[in-house]
């Protein structure tokens, strides 16, 4: 996820850019082999229900915790028999920004 503003909010995901000033929170994920790209899923637009909370963010010590559900769909199939999309659900997060 990128582009996550840093104070608590509810913020829905999008199929973006990181290089793109759109003001858009972003997700992808990735299919890696060490660093060799084997295949990709965006955010499935069409699809509402993709959020990242922010519950709370420490100014001082950069810390960031909240949630998150996504959906993403296949943008190129990283193996044969891969799944079409694939579904986040509950997940939380614990991170420091730097």
């Amino acid at each position: 996820m990128f582009k996550v503003p840093a104070h608590p909010g509810t913020y829905s995901l999008h199929k973006t850019s990181i290089q793109v000033d759109d003001g858009l929170v972003g997700s992808n994920f990735f299919f890696n082999d060490d660093d060799f790209l084997l295949g990709y899923y965006d955010v499935l637009e069409a699809d509402s229900s993709s959020f990242l909370t922010i519950t709370s963010y420490d100014t001082v010590t950069k810390e960031m915790k909240g949630k998150f559900e996504v959906i993403f769909k296949v943008t190129q199939r990283p193996y044969p028999g891969a799944p079409d999309t694939i579904r986040l659900q509950n997940g939380v997060f614990h991170t420091k920004v730097l």
